[in-house]
C-alpha cells in the first residue's frame, strides 16, 4: 500500500526535499511530520541515506539537525539552524 503524499517510487516530500537540497522544506516538513524523517521509500532508503547519496550537505545537516534539537541546549540549537539554512 502507498503511503498518501509519495509518489510512484515510494518517496515521501522530505525524500524528495532531500534530493532537491531543500533544507528549508526539510526542516518545515520535519516539524509538521517528524516521523517522514524515518520512512523508507521503494528502495529502503530514509532521506538521510537520499540527501547523502546525492551529495547535498545542506539537506544531510537540516536532517541530522532535526534529530539533535531536542537534546541541544536551545542557544546551540538556533545557532546550528542558522548554520544549515547559510549554505
Amino acid at each position: 500500500m502507498r503511503r498518501p503524499l509519495a509518489d510512484a517510487a515510494g518517496s515521501s516530500l522530505i525524500h524528495v526535499a532531500a534530493q532537491l537540497r531543500h533544507a528549508h522544506t526539510i526542516l518545515l516538513l520535519s516539524l509538521v511530520a517528524p516521523d517522514l524523517q524515518v520512512s523508507q521509500n521503494a528502495n529502503g532508503e530514509v532521506p538521510l541515506a537520499v540527501a547523502a547519496r546525492c551529495g547535498h550537505t545542506s539537506a544531510i545537516a537540516a536532517l541530522l539537525l532535526r534529530r539533535l534539537q531536542l537534546e541541544l541546549p536551545p542557544a546551540l540549537s538556533g545557532r546550528l539552524l542558522s548554520l544549515t539554512l547559510a549554505d
